[in-house]
């Protein structure tokens, strides 16, 4: 199985989104926060996490 690759970004880190947008990731904005997604918003990007990490169950 290949590993899948996620980038997650701050919404508002207006930088790192248009870097992902422009490497055409596979990438999901974090709501409410910027750079540091998992200590901006620790729920959102938790459960974000999980959701790439669950065909690993």
């Amino acid at each position: 199985m290949p590993l899948p690759f996620g980038y997650l970004c701050g919404a508002q880190d207006v930088k790192f989104s248009a870097l992902a947008e422009q490497a055409r990731l596979h990438w999901w904005l974090i709501p409410a926060t910027g750079h540091n997604t998992h200590r901006g918003n620790p729920q959102a990007f938790a459960t974000r996490l999980l959701f790439l990490l669950a065909p690993f169950e």
